[in-house]
């Protein structure tokens, strides 16, 4: 429909560029591209001016939700995994300081992590603080407490003393910040809790800031409060430049300029405004503009403290920051910040938006409205009014396939949706067409998780340009951003730019050889060349080395196995560099009919660092492939039969430890299938593509 083109856009998109090359990040510069220019096409990607670079990304860096994880309980080893997924942990400074280890591990887990130190700005805790590992040190004068008509002390919340925010509290209380808090190791920033714009809503107004005894007049306690609460913030950036400073929270326009954002807790936040979406929306984008940067607006949506999740408030809360490039948390609610709740949601990496939020009714500012945005990889979709909205999405996209709330994320393909009041929806580009990825032309291409787990709907793949059957990789070579295309078919392989202009043109086995040929792709000996890895499906033939250049790096070609092998190989490449292994499997020949199926691991060398056998005394084709498969870093194997049996799909380390159950497909029976592994659901972690010719 006409309103997912609407005009009325509340944000840019900020431009960013990523090249990727066959699993690899490339970082390229601007200057590298005017080198090209002088040095020519291949010498950019291949003489290492552009060279392959891993790096660990972030939901934030890869335009994903961002991540928040409010955690000001107990810290203990089995969390380290959980809590080094978010983008964000704002933590008590007992916690970082007595944990040091723990925030060592996080940090090498996730180096681009940020972890903010809670520090209330004006309260001191009672219960807690007299015997704190930091706060203990902290003396409050008894000038500092904030106190009624009476001169007795206010308390706010059970087991706290309120502080008056008086300008020598600021003096003392930020340095002391800075030398006990800042310091530890792990903390890039603080967190300020308890900040309000105004002080006459506490204890029914009964408040005396200037100590004369008298109840103060509300506005002027308040407009005396906010010039406190200003000088805080100002001189926290003054004394703690290199730090984030994030409050919770308030949206008052003399605090932006100091702070890199604010938390709305108990989203939609009461307390700001009227409390409904659209004020409080206005506010995050409003605030925004005059924050430092980086922005860190943090939404926090919860079960209002009786612990029962639920998904549509997640997807409402999240959907909402996505409208503004802001974070998202979800917990227990004010009263226990503490879990390490996980939502299908959270493992959807959307890519970088493309354009602000749209409202249906092309609204200029937030109000309650369907609203939507457009990410590279799919549509963030708000329905903050408080009736059932249907949505024609003018085209096809799918719902992610999720676990939590299927009635919902159920991997379907739809062009029309429903979303429920006060809900939202992520939903994925569909796609019919796989890159940086070596696939058979023609052939029915199905998504899993190592668990087996379905996470995309499947599709054939095919590109009428080539034969079927073509081996066909769509991959950037030179770096100009667009995909230039590998096919190899029948015996010949050709390498063309994405103007159609042409590459290289080889024939591995002679223009004379009939059988098919099988390929792999990457950076085995680091030295910023991909290689092109070549062997036959069957026959004793070498297997072939060649730069991308199409020239032959071993002209000998090589024999794993000796000449007299013939069985044919699977090929695939696990890592990169030194640490990257050539994965080869084979069908060794034990009999009339049967074969023992072996996996060998071999480096850039071609030394053989290790071999397994998995099936014994088969008759079976074996398949290999190789990635990344739970986003740690190192690749993993999958290895399983390609054609004439029920499949059945192993997963191993690098060592050859098997992980995991094995996947078998009860009832199928595959022909001329092939693995490969690629994110396909964008959640920063590798799935397994099974091809197939055949199926059923």
């Amino acid at each position: 429909m006409l309103w997912l083109t609407g005009e009325q856009s509340l944000s840019k998109k900020a431009k960013t560029v990523h090249f990727f090359m066959l699993g690899h990040i490339v970082s390229c510069t601007t200057e590298n591209k005017k080198n090209a220019r002088f040095l020519g096409l291949f010498l950019l990607i291949f003489l290492g001016i552009c060279a392959p670079i891993f790096v660990y990304q972030t939901k934030a860096q890869s335009g994903g939700a961002k991540l928040v994880n409010y955690h000001l309980g107990q810290l203990y080893s089995g969390m380290t995994n959980d809590l080094s997924k978010y983008d964000i942990l704002v933590l008590s400074p007992a916690q970082i300081a007595t944990h040091q280890g723990i925030m060592g591990d996080i940090k090498k887990l996730n180096p681009q992590i940020i972890i903010l130190a809670y520090v209330p700005s004006q309260s001191y805790n009672t219960n807690y603080w007299p015997r704190d590992v930091v706060f203990s040190a902290l003396n409050v004068s008894d000038a500092w407490w904030l106190r009624d008509s009476r001169g007795k002390i206010i308390s706010a919340w059970p087991g706290i003393k309120n502080i008056n925010l008086d300008q020598t509290w600021s003096e003392y209380f930020l340095p002391f910040v800075r030398d006990h808090i800042s310091v530890l190791s792990g903390v890039d920033g603080i967190f300020f809790d308890m900040v309000s714009p105004n002080i006459s809503w506490l204890n029914n107004g009964d408040i005396d800031l200037n100590g004369d005894g008298v109840r103060d007049i509300s506005s002027q306690a308040d407009a005396l409060w906010l010039n406190r609460t200003e000088y805080f913030f100002k001189r926290a950036k003054e004394i703690m430049p290199t730090m984030y400073i994030v409050d919770n929270g308030t949206s008052a326009a003399v605090v932006q300029p100091y702070v890199h954002g604010r938390m709305y807790e108990n989203f939609p936040t009461p307390w700001e405004g009227d409390g409904s979406w659209g004020t409080v929306m206005n506010r995050v984008h409003e605030t925004q503009k005059n924050n430092r940067v980086p922005h860190i607006s943090i939404i926090n949506s919860n079960t209002a403290n009786t612990g029962v999740q639920n998904y549509r408030d997640v997807r409402f809360g999240l959907g909402s920051a996505l409208l503004e490039n802001g974070y998202f948390s979800y917990d227990y609610g004010d009263q226990n910040h503490g879990q390490t709740w996980w939502y299908d949601e959270y493992n959807v990496r959307l890519g970088q938006p493309i354009g602000g939020s749209v409202s249906r009714a092309n609204y200029a500012t937030y109000q309650p409205d369907l609203w939507h945005r457009d990410f590279d990889h799919g549509l963030v979709l708000v329905n903050s009014t408080p009736q059932l909205v249907a949505v024609d999405l003018g085209g096809d996209y799918e719902k992610i396939n999720g676990r939590q709330d299927p009635t919902v994320n159920d991997g379907s393909i739809v062009s029309e949706v429903e979303i429920a009041p006060n809900d939202g929806l992520v939903l994925l580009k569909t796609t019919s067409r796989l890159d940086d990825v070596i696939f058979s032309n023609g052939s029915f291409a199905r998504f899993y998780k190592p668990d087996g787990i379905r996470v995309r709907n499947g599709f054939f793949v095919f590109d009428e340009e080539y034969k079927g059957g073509a081996q066909i990789l769509y991959f950037d070579f030179d770096g100009n951003a667009k995909h230039d295309t590998l096919v190899a078919s029948g015996n010949k392989i050709t390498a063309t730019r994405d103007d159609g202009q042409p590459f290289f043109k080889i024939y591995p086995y002679t223009a004379n050889y009939s059988g098919n040929l099988v390929l792999a792709v990457g950076d085995l000996d680091n030295d910023g060349f991909d290689e092109l890895y070549v062997a036959p499906d069957k026959g004793s033939y070498p297997i072939k080395i060649y730069n991308l250049f199409g020239e032959e790096i071993l002209p000998e070609g090589w024999y794993p196995f000796g000449k007299k092998y013939q069985d044919g190989y699977s090929l695939a490449i696990a890592g990169k560099g030194y640490d990257g292994r050539l994965v080869i499997g084979a069908n060794h020949a034990t009999g009339q009919n049967d074969h023992d199926s072996t996996v060998g691991l071999y480096d850039a060398g071609l030394k053989k660092t290790a071999e397994w056998s998995i099936f014994k005394q088969s008759n079976h084709e074996l398949m290999v492939g190789a990635g990344d498969l739970d986003g740690d870093g190192m690749p993993e194997i999958v290895a399983g039969f390609g054609s004439g049996r029920k499949p059945t799909l192993k997963l191993y380390t690098l060592e050859g430890k098997e992980f995991g159950q094995p996947i078998i497909f009860a009832g199928e029976i595959f022909r001329n299938a092939q693995i490969q592994i690629t994110d396909v659901n964008f959640d920063g972690a590798a799935d397994i593509v099974l091809l197939t010719s055949g199926a059923l």
